[in-house]
């Protein structure tokens, strides 16, 4: 398949990156700048301040107050927000094509010269408490203790503390109570100071504009910006290559329980990443045949690779009665079996070469959404780094993905998780019977007792 995209990659001479994919006739422009910065930047110290970062730029500029930062968006018939990852923090803006040079001009103002006065910092700190529910450190410290006394159910992070023991991937994007309140408007203000450099940053911008246009424009309004010296790089997780299997006790408000198996991957850079996209549709699609169509064992089947810049993992997730598990995992061992043998078929690739290719040229069609695409490509990429995710799908061959395969998902290379809860209602029914049993007992003798009363 042909992209139905151009990317052109430029960098400025202070180092912002300048991302572009021209779209003839679509009114619209997508504006995105993406800091490679987010809660794995962090320590328990300061965690959950750059989500804090986050909230504060839009609190105040040079130019426009609070409430001004997003109405002058609005009144243009614009739409503006922003995210916080793990990895990234990302701004982002869609207007109508003719006011490109106005979004420019509010990414400078809501990145470069935010205001940060005492006042909106501790009102955007009580903001931030209320977003993540409130106070309860109490509870999520006890909430911790159970997962890692394997008493929850939290199998994605059973994976990542015994896969990638990177404290920081622990931690919570939005921060704790303790570290929320333990940070100063000085250590935000230093925070912007090392991550929110022109070095350190990449603008995409995707929509009705030409590549000249918009270099052009990029160099007026960020060129002479300063670069900063940014802080050492984070030394990437060791991955743990010794499998694991795990099972999780917590209870359950159903019959429902949950097996995960997977395998330890590359990072989100690594050439093998589109042939993990097409094991996974493969398995996906086989899979979910035999579980749901074929045995109705199952509703909930994903098959996915999860990727950092540093490291990844391969996922089969399902969901279904623990009593079950068994004859899933017979089933779910065979097809990952299969893949690693080479037994699937010349049909079976092109079919899934096809399904990515359609879902993602649909999913595209949005100026956002190819924007916010990008992002993740930006984060692993360098601006030399050959890449046409079209043709990278299209080109694998039998004996590439089986190569693949065979590398990453070999039985002595799966670690697995399970969560079969002990206490489900189905478990709990004969002890609810006898006890309404002895409620009905006590109230008929209460009963019985106050007429001989009453006599």
């Amino acid at each position: 398949m042909k992209s139905f995209f151009e990317l052109h990659r430029n960098q400025l001479s202070n180092g912002l990156r300048v991302w572009c994919v021209p779209r003839p006739d679509t009114q619209t422009v997508a504006l995105m700048m993406q800091v490679p910065v987010g809660s794995r930047y962090e320590t328990e110290a300061n965690n959950g301040i750059s989500h804090f970062l986050e909230h504060m730029v839009f609190t105040g500029t040079e130019r426009w107050n609070e409430a001004e930062v997003t109405d002058v968006v609005r009144r243009r018939g614009g739409e503006c927000n922003a995210q916080t990852s793990r990895e990234e923090t990302v701004y982002h803006l869609h207007v109508a094509a003719q006011d490109f040079e106005f979004g420019m001009d509010w990414l400078d103002q809501l990145l470069f010269k935010p205001t940060f006065t005492e006042e909106k910092f501790e009102k955007e700190r009580q903001v931030i408490m209320n977003e993540k529910g409130g106070e309860y450190d109490y509870l999520r410290r006890a909430w911790l203790w159970l997962e890692d006394h394997n008493l929850g159910w939290s199998i994605s992070r059973a994976v990542r503390r015994r896969l990638l023991p990177d404290p920081s991937l622990m931690l919570p994007i939005i921060g704790t109570d303790k570290s929320l309140k333990a940070i100063t408007l000085d250590d935000l203000r230093a925070y912007h100071r090392d991550y929110y450099g022109p070095n350190n940053m990449t603008l995409l911008v995707v929509g009705d504009v030409e590549v000249e246009q918009v270099l052009a424009l990029a160099e007026k309004q960020f060129g002479a910006i300063p670069q900063r010296s940014l802080p050492p790089s984070r030394p990437p997780v060791q991955l743990n290559n010794q499998p694991f299997h795990v099972r999780l006790h917590g209870p359950t408000p159903n019959q429902q329980g949950q097996l995960l198996i997977g395998a330890p991957l590359g990072p989100s850079n690594h050439p093998d990443r589109f042939a993990w996209s097409v094991i996974a549709e493969i398995l996906e699609n086989a899979y979910l045949q035999d579980i749901r169509y074929n045995s109705g064992l199952s509703y909930d089947v994903q098959v996915y690779p999860v990727l950092y810049t540093d490291a990844g993992y391969f996922v089969v997730y399902t969901t279904a009665k623990s009593q079950d598990f068994a004859t899933i995992r017979q089933t779910l061992e065979r097809h990952l079996q299969r893949m690693v043998m080479g037994e699937f078929t010349e049909q079976e690739l092109h079919e899934a070469q096809n399904s990515l290719q359609g879902r993602t040229l649909l999913g595209l069609q949005d100026n956002v959404e190819l924007a916010w695409w990008f992002t993740t490509d930006s984060l692993a990429l360098d601006n030399n780094a050959p890449y046409d995710y079209f043709y990278e799908i299209g080109r694998l061959t039998h004996a590439d993905v089986q190569r693949v395969a065979a590398d990453y998902l070999a039985p002595d290379k799966r670690f697995s998780v399970e969560h079969r809860p002990p206490l489900t209602p189905q478990n709990l029914r004969p002890v609810a019977a006898i006890g309404a049993a002895g409620v009905a007992s006590a109230m008929l003798m209460w009963g019985q007792r106050r007429r001989l009363r009453q006599r």
